[in-house]
């Protein structure tokens, strides 16, 4: 990551799907990277449907010596846009990404391109489940009713849980109010 390496924030790079809600997010993720130090120095909105070829972002990118990048999209377009990458033979040090691109579906679509992809997670690895009981559970329950598997899902599972657990509470002590399920 960007503490082991700090040179990496002196150039900084993103990708966004030209889209009213990604551009508000882009301008949300460029305002806190900045706020820590990152400068950037390759800026470029795709089309929302993607592009036909992702060969001059890649070449783009390399020709502004990226070295921190990010992505806020589909996760096929990043996909599309790795495989141009390893085409151009060039790579930033760091590719990080949000919850979002944790997903079969990036992986399918990325194949060995998603090598070195990092993304961000606040949950035990999917991978890892038979070392936490919590993300063996879910993984079991999706299993059982045929769900995807994803973090924005295992987000929306661990949100649930805490309001089951709290109107349950709240219920045990005959106050099953707004007030004390968000208290």
């Amino acid at each position: 990551g960007t503490a082991e390496t700090p040179e990496v924030t002196e150039r900084s790079g993103i990708v966004y799907a030209d889209l009213d809600s990604v551009i508000f997010q882009r301008d949300r993720v460029v305002d806190a990277l900045e706020s820590i130090g990152h400068t950037f120095v390759y800026d470029a909105a795709h089309n929302i449907l993607g592009e036909s070829n992702w060969a001059p972002f890649a070449a783009a990118i390399q020709e502004a010596d990226v070295q921190f990048l990010q992505f806020i999209g589909e996760g096929e377009n990043l996909a599309l846009l790795l495989q141009a990458m390893d085409e151009v033979g060039y790579r930033p040090a760091v590719i990080l990404q949000e919850t979002t691109f944790y997903d079969r579906t990036f992986r399918e679509y990325a194949g060995d391109s998603a090598e070195g992809v990092y993304v961000r997670t606040p949950f035990w690895p999917f991978e890892e489940a038979d070392q936490n009981p919590a993300t063996q559970l879910y993984l079991d329950l999706l299993e059982a009713s045929g769900g995807k598997v994803a973090q924005l899902g295992m987000q929306a599972m661990s949100a649930w849980a805490l309001f089951a657990q709290s109107a349950r509470d709240c219920d045990l002590a005959d106050d099953l109010t707004r007030s004390c399920v968000l208290d």
